[in-house]
């Protein structure tokens, strides 16, 4: 039996597969661990649907010549994904904007699965988005009249779709712009260092809410740049070569955010000395060392 995977044969030594489902999960770890996502399965030229695995999962190898399965890099069908659910919700703005029944009618008609499915669209690429604000948003999906008559007001709907939309756009310009994005988030997270490094005084000053105001804006800036990295380096191979000469990518990533979650536990232990060490012998330190290594937004990159 051959496996191909974008046209390539691959070598597979099979252990405890039996079925053609056993097969295609190996197939899948292996296509994700490098960063792919499987995309199409034909079996002995027949093409099968991926999310229909009754139809053709437990079929016996033995009855199998080939496998083909084509692949897209993960980030492409997340932006794929995005931009899809982001041109369902500024089409959904502009008809609250001018009371069109219709265009939302057509636009639950022509995106059912997503009108019907937003939160859980939404939440493939934001599983810890803040449930309280955007409820009512999710409530109202799937309904023509509601969406077009929400509960709480049209007013309300659209705030809650704008910060919505504002927060899909930042994710598609970190794909689509990542040195831009990049060079921006390292410019902030500089700018936040000695406030950083001052925090354990603020904490034994008794200006805790500003303490923690501090951390959560750090740690969000920097936990934005870890996501933007790996575009960066997939854009610029200058960048990606210079990565790579300091630090894989991942253990620089799997550092820093152990220590932020030990920041985490220090602040619930309210051991400011412990929050002070952190962030000022671990934390800046590693952040300094990888913004320094982050080029200007002007700088060379490769094209897709």
């Amino acid at each position: 039996m051959r496996i191909l995977v974008d046209g390539q044969q691959i070598d597979v030594t099979l252990e405890n597969e039996r079925t053609l489902a056993d097969v295609v999960a190996a197939v899948n770890n292996w296509v994700v661990a490098n960063g792919g996502a499987v995309t199409t399965l034909t079996v002995d030229g027949e093409q099968h649907a991926l999310d229909q695995p009754p139809d053709w999962s437990q079929r016996a190898l033995d009855s199998i010549a080939e496998i083909r399965v084509e692949t897209q890099p993960q980030w492409q069908l997340i932006l794929e994904h995005l931009e899809l659910v982001l041109q369902f919700l500024r089409a959904w703005d502009t008809a609250l904007q001018f009371n069109d029944h219709h265009g939302i009618q057509s636009l639950v008609a022509q995106q059912e699965d997503l009108a019907r499915h937003l939160q859980e669209h939404i939440e493939l690429i934001f599983p810890e988005l803040p449930e309280s604000t955007l409820q009512s948003v999710f409530e109202v999906t799937g309904s023509a009249e509601q969406m077009i008559s929400p509960p709480d007001g049209v007013a309300a709907l659209r705030e809650r779709l704008g910060a919505l939309i504002a927060l899909i756009e930042q994710r598609v310009s970190e794909i689509r712009y990542p040195a831009r994005e990049a060079a921006l988030t390292a410019g902030l997270i500089s700018g936040m260092l000695n406030e950083v490094r001052e925090v354990s005084v603020l904490l034994q000053t008794g200006k805790d809410q500003e303490a923690m105001a501090n951390v959560v804006r750090f740690s969000e800036l920097v936990e934005k740049l870890l996501r933007i990295l790996p575009h960066l380096a997939r854009r610029d191979q200058r960048f990606h070569d210079r990565l790579a000469q300091s630090a894989d990518l991942g253990t620089i990533t799997a550092a820093l955010n152990n220590t932020l979650l030990e920041l985490v536990q220090a602040f619930d232990a309210q051991d400011s000395v412990l929050i002070g060490d952190l962030l000022e012998y671990e934390i800046a330190p590693r952040v300094e060392e990888l913004i320094s290594v982050i080029p200007s937004a002007e700088g060379p990159q490769s094209q897709e």
